[in-house]
C-alpha cells in the first residue's frame, strides 16, 4: 500500500506547477499549499489539471503551467514581476474551486 500523508504544491516564476513530498521547497519556488490525505491530494490534482495548461518548456520538460504567465518573458531585474500577481490570482481560483476545507492548508490564507 502506497500512502502519501502530505503533498506540497509549489510554483515557479516561469508558471510551472510542481508537487513535492517534503519541504523545504527548492530555492526560488513559491510554496502554494499542502494537501493532507489521499482525498485532498486527488481533489487538488483534479482542480489544478482543470485550471492549468500543459506546456513544453525550453529544456524539454513537459509540465502543467499557470495560464497567462509567459515562461520566456524577459528576466525581471528591478521592479515588480507581474507573474507573481498572476500566480496569486491563479492560486485564488484553485482555492475557491476547492472551497474551504481543513485538509488543504494554503500558505497565503
Amino acid at each position: 500500500m502506497n500512502t502519501v500523508a502530505e503533498l506540497h504544491m509549489i510554483a515557479w516564476a516561469s508558471g510551472m506547477i510542481e508537487f513535492i513530498r517534503e519541504l523545504p521547497e527548492p530555492e526560488g519556488a513559491i510554496h502554494c499549499c499542502t494537501a493532507c490525505g489521499e482525498e485532498a491530494i486527488d481533489d487538488l490534482l483534479d482542480v489544478v489539471r482543470e485550471q492549468s495548461v500543459l506546456h513544453c518548456f525550453a529544456d524539454g520538460v513537459v509540465a502543467l503551467r499557470v495560464p497567462e504567465i509567459n515562461p520566456v518573458r524577459p528576466i525581471i531585474v528591478d521592479g515588480v514581476d507581474l507573474a507573481v500577481d498572476l500566480l496569486i490570482r491563479w492560486e485564488d481560483y484553485v482555492s475557491e474551486a476547492l472551497g474551504r476545507r481543513g485538509d488543504i492548508k494554503w500558505t497565503r490564507l
